[in-house]
């Protein structure tokens, strides 16, 4: 695959914009996991499951929306996520 020329400086700005987003978001995961902890939600060695989970869920979504092609798709996969959270969110709350 080419990259089209002139596209160099928006890849380097997607790679920091990833990065930045991916550091940030690590920040956070500590603050989260060292809660769980706390409240006796997981075992101290789950933590690094957890967080390399999540940094593969972030990889994939990152590979996944390069597939993604118009908008048409775009609002069809926001529609999708947006229905697996509060599903997810229920769930969790019934216990389940």
């Amino acid at each position: 695959m080419a990259w089209p020329r002139g596209s160099g400086s928006r890849i380097f700005a997607g790679a920091c914009a990833i990065a930045l987003g991916l550091g940030v978001v690590r920040f956070d995961f500590e603050a989260l996991g060292r809660q769980m902890l706390e409240s006796d939600w997981v075992e101290p060695w789950a933590i690094g499951r957890l967080a390399g989970l999540n940094l593969a869920g972030y990889v994939l979504g990152s590979i996944h929306q390069t597939q993604i092609r118009g908008a048409r798709q775009l609002s069809r996969v926001l529609v999708l996520a947006l229905g697996v959270i509060v599903a997810s969110l229920w769930l969790e709350a019934l216990g389940v």
